[in-house]
């Protein structure tokens, strides 16, 4: 993990990462899910399931370099089956440092069947100055699977004095319900002018997705949104709440209060939050 950006600049192939996880009821009352590890190549891996709440497997997942550079592909596919459910959360920010001329690219794909719920709740990704990053997201649900998913995102490192003045990014999150698009979304800038025209001149941003949404869980996150610009809106049955700021520690920490509040409607489940968050 200690690689500064100049050596990484020097790698001229970047890896390629690719980790498949399915989970599974253990037994027939779903007193546990089971995760099974698919398919593992390259750096990208988990550490052992976790059982902090019973029925729910919370899963840590480790890049170990620490850091994306140009070049780098990394695929996350996730399978959850009917009874089934899993948390997923990583150890700390994805740093993605500038580039020499290639692009990096994460891919994650998540499918999750009628009965069967995912919670995927990673920490924020750090867009370095001079990055080059595609970020791209398909959520696969089936009748009335259970979806709780966010993604932040900081430009730059202030105190570094990394103000991010050039980089190009793109995102891409897709959300479908038995094969029917429900939400299809995505941005794209190629350079620093471009990123602060669209943020409003933050360095941070941020979405929350919730299936299944309705006007009762709307009301429930609202009441648990911090001040400043945060909104929430429900689309066709995708709950979704932006958020943008200048600290992603504090849109982080309104991402954790709306979670910890439509958890109990969602899942039937209080919060219990991932023992790796408190250290």
């Amino acid at each position: 993990m200690g690689q500064t950006a100049r050596q990484h600049e020097s790698v001229s192939s970047g890896w390629a990462a690719r980790l498949g996880l399915r989970y599974e009821p253990l037994d027939a009352d779903g007193s546990r899910s089971l995760m099974r590890r698919l398919h593992q190549s390259g750096p990208l891996t988990v550490q052992k399931p976790f059982y902090p709440e019973g029925p729910v497997c919370h899963t840590y997942l480790l890049h170990p370099p620490g850091g994306i550079v140009g070049g780098d592909g990394l695929t996350l596919e996730l399978g959850v089956a009917q009874g089934a459910g899993a948390l997923l959360t990583t150890p700390a920010a994805t740093k993605v440092y500038r580039s020499a001329g290639a692009s990096s690219q994460v891919i994650q794909s998540f499918d999750v069947a009628a009965g069967g719920a995912l919670e995927w709740l990673p920490s924020d990704t750090i867009l370095f100055g001079g990055s080059r990053h595609r970020l791209q997201t398909r959520v696969n649900l089936a009748g009335d699977a259970v979806f709780f998913g966010w993604e932040v995102v900081s430009l730059g490192r202030p105190a570094a004095g990394d103000d991010y003045a050039l980089g190009d990014f793109g995102s891409r999150m897709t959300i479908t319900r038995d094969g029917t698009p429900l939400l299809v979304e995505g941005q794209r800038w190629d350079n620093a002018d471009d990123a602060r025209w669209q943020l409003a001149g933050h360095r941070v941003f941020g979405a929350v997705y919730i299936h299944p949404g309705d006007p009762d869980l709307t009301e429930l996150a609202r009441s648990a949104l911090d001040a400043g610009p945060v909104a929430a809106s429900l689309v066709d049955d995708v709950l979704v709440i932006r958020a943008l700021g200048d600290d992603p520690v504090r849109i982080r920490q309104t991402f954790e209060r709306i979670w910890a509040a439509c958890r109990p409607l969602l899942a039937g489940l209080p919060a219990c939050a991932p023992r790796i968050w408190a250290t």
